[in-house]
């Protein structure tokens, strides 16, 4: 076999291979997957410095604030699902401290 009717051959494959490939992604390109849907969310997190933060986490059809610290989460509040937005005052940070010096 020369080395023209191989390098010939190799282009042949290459070619067909990237033909494939485009026909491949022609007929799966119109095919959508769908993720399963997680019961548990992240909606929001607020740093408070010193490996604590506030967050917003969602679990099926409930919302909470939590209080995350070092070694411990503490449950805050049970929102409302359809809060827009909770801002964290002044009384959700002290919550937070007392939690870490007990």
């Amino acid at each position: 076999m020369s080395t023209s009717t191989r390098g010939g051959q190799e282009l042949f494959y290459m070619s067909f291979v990237a033909r494939f490939a485009s026909l491949v992604t022609r007929v799966l390109g119109g095919i959508s997957i769908q993720r399963k849907r997680r019961a548990l969310s992240l909606c929001e997190s607020l740093s408070l410095g010193e490996k604590r933060f506030l967050a917003i986490v969602q679990c099926e059809e409930q919302r909470f604030l939590v209080g995350v610290m070092n070694q411990s989460i503490s449950l805050l509040k049970r929102l409302p699902l359809n809060a827009p937005h909770v801002s964290s005052s002044r009384e959700e940070r002290n919550i937070l401290a007392k939690g870490e010096s007990a």
